[in-house]
């Protein structure tokens, strides 16, 4: 239903949704004016998908091969599949080119001061505006007042800068075959006076032998081996060698990326699966994640209402969601 071509291309990253069926609101309009257009529904499918601050729905219908449906179904969840587990990899660095994709709503590679400052606000970043706008200064390189991705991502790495992983860091990187547990972070409010342009741009490295002694000592992995955090890592930092050869430093960045991902997460992940906590209790004894203005697909003003949303909501974890009832045609 696409007549612009360039709406009709969706960044897979930015999927939240696939339906099977004519029950976008787009398909009910089409289905309402050609009701023969219907008997195609069993070949036709919704992709909801996020650009800028909307929610947008590409709706595609197999009329003239439908028989290629369910092939391609089948090929495009494996494929989001894909990219979900890729991105769990590296949950940091998706976060901020999915922010990136929503502020450069214009498509032309850059980000205006004003761009950055309604983003800034937006992610509730806890910065003052002049030191957002002091930073903005320090990343614009080629000082042409708007910052490509890259500065983006320096801009953004300033902002999310924790002093406290940067000294775990060096402590990890600077340790011999013990780390010692009762001063392995004796971080303290004057340590966020530490020099965060030191630790982003620099090229500092640990060796993977101090890292297996962290994972031993503080993270309490007994069984942690080298060939172990070599095939972990090896998932993190492109330029290490898998099994079986020599396994290259690990960089700040890397570090990072670890220490923010899936695989370093407190939660138990065999838990997500089941519901195995005590669900006898009365209901104002749990915690309840709750849903606002379920029915809206966008902002709260011109955005259009869908009961896709109270799906999607609940698929989510919200277990409290909004419902509006007002007269109808039907009263």
């Amino acid at each position: 239903f696409m007549k612009n071509k360039k709406k009709a291309i969706v960044d897979l990253t930015m999927v939240e949704e696939i339906f099977k069926g004519q029950s976008s609101t787009q398909f009910e309009r089409v289905t309402k004016k050609k009701p023969a257009f219907k008997e195609l529904d069993s070949h036709s499918c919704s992709i909801k998908y996020v650009k800028g601050d909307k929610l947008m729905s590409m709706d595609l219908a197999f009329k003239d091969n439908p028989e290629a449906f369910e092939p391609m179904m089948g090929a495009l969840y494996r494929h989001i599949e894909q990219l979900k587990i890729q991105m769990k990899l590296d949950v940091e660095g998706h976060y901020i080119k999915r922010q990136w994709k929503k502020a450069d709503l214009d498509g032309n590679g850059t980000l205006s001061r004003a761009e950055i400052m309604k983003l800034a606000g937006a992610l509730n970043m806890g910065v003052k505006r002049e030191v957002a706008s002091i930073t903005f200064d320090k990343v614009d390189a080629d000082n042409n007042g708007t910052l490509d991705f890259e500065e983006f991502q320096n801009f953004l790495n300033y902002m999310m800068y924790r002093p406290e992983i940067a000294i775990l860091f060096q402590k990890i990187a600077a340790t011999g075959d013990v780390l010692d547990l009762k001063d392995w972070l004796p971080y303290t409010a004057t340590t966020k006076t530490h020099d965060c342009e030191m630790i982003v741009k620099s090229d500092w490295k640990m060796a993977i032998e101090n890292f297996v002694t962290f994972q031993r000592d503080i993270q309490m992995d007994e069984s942690m081996e080298f060939q172990d955090c070599a095939e972990m890592l090896s998932k993190f930092q492109t330029n290490m060698i898998k099994k079986g050869a020599v396994v290259g430093d690990i960089t700040y960045g890397t570090f990072v990326q670890y220490m923010s991902s899936s695989v370093n997460e407190a939660f138990d992940p065999s838990k997500s699966d089941f519901i195995w906590q005590d669900m006898t209790r009365p209901l104002s004894e749990y915690w309840i994640a709750s849903s606002h203005n379920t029915y809206l697909e966008g902002n709260q003003l011109t955005s259009k209402s869908s009961v896709k949303r109270y799906r999607s909501d609940l698929c989510n974890g919200c277990r409290c969601v909004e419902l509006d009832c007002w007269d109808g045609s039907n009263n």
